[in-house]
């Protein structure tokens, strides 16, 4: 009788049933507003995610009345952890078209549980702004 060991390997992560996940929000022309969340996306039981771009972008349409801070970020919520905010735009210009933008392109690994979302805030008074705030990655079977 012969013995032998038949040694498996795990496939790689893109060969595990991979999908493509986007999320974003886009708009001109958007009052002041509170703290509002635009989209979120959780990594599902049994996968496992790479965040592979993720983009904010905030510019004033048209000048405040009043100056106050505008803002889109993503916020990265560990399943059973605290948020942490990786990305954000933040502009305190009252000039016309005055744009911050702030992106991420590196691999980021989410976990099952693990939570991302995005967000916009203008405290200004009067004028309107222009928000961006996405991301694109993959996720996979665990």
């Amino acid at each position: 009788m012969r013995l032998q060991h038949v040694l498996v390997t795990r496939p790689d992560w893109f060969d595990r049933n991979p999908t493509a996940q986007s999320g974003g929000y886009v708009a001109s022309s958007v009052a002041p507003h509170a703290l509002t969340q635009r989209w979120t996306y959780t990594v599902a039981t049994g996968k496992k995610a790479i965040l592979q771009t993720a983009i904010c972008i905030v510019q004033r349409d048209s000048v405040a009345s009043v100056l106050g801070a505008q803002s889109s970020y993503m916020r990265y919520i560990p399943s059973g952890g605290s948020a942490v905010r990786p990305l954000y735009a933040y502009n305190t210009s009252n000039t016309l078209s005055a744009a911050q933008s702030n992106n991420i392109g590196a691999t980021m690994a989410l976990l099952a549980g693990d939570q991302i979302d995005g967000s916009t805030l203008d405290d200004s008074t009067g004028g309107t702004g222009f928000y961006l705030t996405s991301f694109q990655g993959i996720q996979f079977d665990a």
